[in-house]
């Protein structure tokens, strides 16, 4: 594009050249011309009536590079340069006196321009413009002219004369450049990318109006530089911002940036920026040409990206089994602490190629079979729930039982992956082996257990109760039979709204764990209960701590008891400290007394008796304490 400009302003240059050749040889402002030709500079004299035939001498205008026609009134051709004779392939001697016709037809795009020629020329004497001539030949070619009338020595219109340029080619540039611009702007703005043109000297800028929209204004901003840009930066971003902005001019380097912007509106959105250094004659940094697109829909995949890593991880940590994850590349990505003693010694386990770590933990035959299942899971998105895994682990020697299935899942980064759910049932297995039936072990194991059980499938219907469950359930005239395929919020209408189900959903919905205990009004009872999600539906363990729970309610009644006993107590021992307090200031008295030699005798027997009577007092006392802490010690 910055070509095209050069050539234009050439162009009009060397025009303006011409025009002012010719004004001047046409009204005989010059007596002289001096013209660069193929022989050399040469001097023309242009005197007197000679001017006019000087005027159109072809030896003068044959450095001009343009061609040049001129015509009389009639618009017989009366001069062709050697330009002309090129550009419409003729020779000045065959078509000289003949009408301009035979070798131009001139063509305008609208009527209006052609009328706007004959204005001009009529009302000024010359015109400038774009049209189009069709040669001898049928060329269509595109050209710039510049048009004045000529000049008899009278002063009489003589013709006109023309200084044409062929910009056919440059016409073919410029649609290309348009057609370009016009795909250019199609693309940013079907990428919703917007593009700026900064003045750094001036911080004014030129921009798309998609640039200013993207900074939420719905009509363009008159003024607009990296002030006005900086203003909409967040202010936790603003710092950073500036300073690669700084950067990038100082160093004359590209200039790209994220960060949050902050609309009129109030509205958060992230932006991404491309900006690219252009220096001016003196090698400063003048201009920044850039573009900038809205980032905020990939912010928050990302940002859900992470949110689903880290409930990913979490789900996956909380498992109640062993769980571990494959990822698209076969190589274990996530193992949960309850799978990890499995792989103690494929340590460092993560990101390890996942054949690689089942030959090292059931040797080459077993861990082949395994690989080839779970790659068939992750190829097919088949799932696999094999049968019960009983093998002599290649690294310990033990035979080792485990239930497990796998999945094909999509991972957080959107790719597939295979997620295994297994559980160590080595010791469930020798049990279901002394009793050759694994089902029924299975079932004996869970029938055996004091909680109840039941289970439900994803639109809550009971699966299984269990016949401790029932047991606990009977009092509400339901058996386990009568239970099967029930919908649990007809069978138990007292659990809705209440914890149950809230508890309940939540399990199911967030596919977590819980537990709680809950008072069910129907039965009277307190029960604990604790629900684990499964892709199948919920599990369910329950267990009558009505008892547990009124002993709670007895030990705390107990605990006020004790307390408030305790509390008479110190009140007690305060009362009796007091009280043997008392009998002390009289025998401290009658002590005063009998150590007196001047005291009468009367005065020494009434003191002894009085210590008497309160020593006396002090061990009745003393024997109610004795009796009360052994009363307390159980004696």
């Amino acid at each position: 594009m910055d070509d095209l400009q050069k050539e234009n302003q050439e162009l009009r240059l060397r025009l303006e050249e011409a025009e002012d050749t010719l004004r001047a040889l046409r009204s005989g402002e010059v007596d002289a011309l001096v013209s660069d030709g193929p022989r050399g500079p040469q001097v023309f004299i242009l005197q007197g009536s000679e001017a006019e035939s000087n005027r159109l001498r072809g030896e003068i205008l044959d450095s001009v590079s343009d061609a040049v026609i001129a015509v009389d009134q009639e618009r017989r051709l009366i001069y062709l340069n050697a330009a002309a004779e090129q550009q419409y392939g003729v020779k000045a001697r065959e078509v000289l006196g003949r009408h301009a016709s035979e070798i131009i037809d001139s063509r305008w795009a609208t009527p209006e321009e052609e009328l706007e020629y004959q204005r001009s020329i009529t009302e000024t004497g010359r015109w400038r413009g774009r049209n189009m001539h069709i040669k001898r030949d049928g060329t269509l070619i595109h050209v710039e002219s510049t048009v004045s009338l000529i000049y008899a020595p009278d002063g009489t219109n003589a013709g006109r004369l023309g200084v044409i340029r062929d910009i056919t080619e440059r016409k073919a540039a410029e649609e290309a450049l348009r057609e370009n611009q016009a795909r250019l702007q199609l693309t940013l703005e079907s990428a919703r990318i917007g593009d700026w043109d900064l003045d750094l000297k001036a911080d004014r800028s030129h921009r798309s109006l998609l640039h200013d929209q993207l900074f939420g204004y719905r009509e363009p901003v008159t003024q607009w530089g990296f002030r006005h840009f900086l203003h909409h930066v967040h202010p936790d971003d603003r710092e950073e911002v500036k300073a690669r902005f700084r950067q990038a001019v100082e160093n004359a380097q590209g200039w790209q940036v994220e960060c949050r912007i902050i609309w009129p509106n109030g509205a958060l959105r992230w932006i991404n920026i491309h900006g690219t250094i252009f220096r001016d004659d003196q090698g400063e940094p003048s201009r920044m040409l850039g573009v900038i697109f809205d980032v905020s829909a990939r912010r928050q995949a990302e940002e859900t990206m992470r949110e689903n890593e880290a409930l990913f991880s979490t789900i996956i940590d909380q498992a109640p089994g062993g769980v571990y994850v494959i990822n698209d590349r076969f190589r274990i990505m996530r193992v949960n602490p309850l799978a990890r003693p499995v792989f103690a010694a494929a340590e460092p386990v993560i990101d390890r190629d996942f054949g690689e770590v089942m030959r090292i933990l059931w040797g080459p035959d077993v861990g082949r079979q395994q690989t080839e299942t779970f790659w068939h899971t992750l190829e097919t998105g088949e799932t696999s729930i094999p049968p019960r895994f009983t093998k002599l682990r290649f690294d310990t020697g033990e035979v080792e039982s485990y239930d497990w299935s796998i999945r094909r899942i999509t991972l957080p980064n959107g790719r597939n992956g295979v997620v295994c759910y297994f559980t160590n049932v080595t010791e469930q297995q020798k049990l279901e082996d002394a009793l050759r039936a694994s089902e029924q072990r299975a079932t004996e194991i869970i029938q055996s257990i004091s909680d109840g059980f039941i289970t439900y499938d994803t639109e809550w219907c009971i699966t299984y109760v269990s016949a401790k469950g029932a047991e606990m359930l009977s009092p509400l005239g339901m058996t386990a039979e009568t239970l099967l395929g029930m919908n649990q919020w007809e069978a138990f209408p007292h659990s809705i709204g209440g914890p149950v189900e809230e508890n309940y959903r939540r399990a199911m919905r967030d596919r977590v764990p819980v537990q709680f205990e809950v008072f069910y009004d129907p039965l009277q009872s307190w029960f604990e209960l604790r629900a684990y999600p499964s892709s199948s539906g919920l599990s369910v363990y329950f267990l009558d701590i009505t008892e547990r729970k009124y002993a709670e309610k007895a030990l705390a009644e107990q605990a006020v008891a004790l307390l408030e006993a305790d509390r008479s107590k110190d009140e007690f021992l305060a009362m009796l400290a007091h009280e043997l307090r008392n009998p002390l200031a009289p025998m401290r008295n009658a002590t005063e007394i009998l150590r007196s030699d001047e005291a009468p005798p009367a005065d020494r027997q009434q003191a002894q008796d009085m210590m008497a009577r309160q020593i006396g007092n002090m061990s009745r006392m003393i024997d109610d304490l004795l009796d009360v802490s052994r009363i307390t010690r159980g004696k």
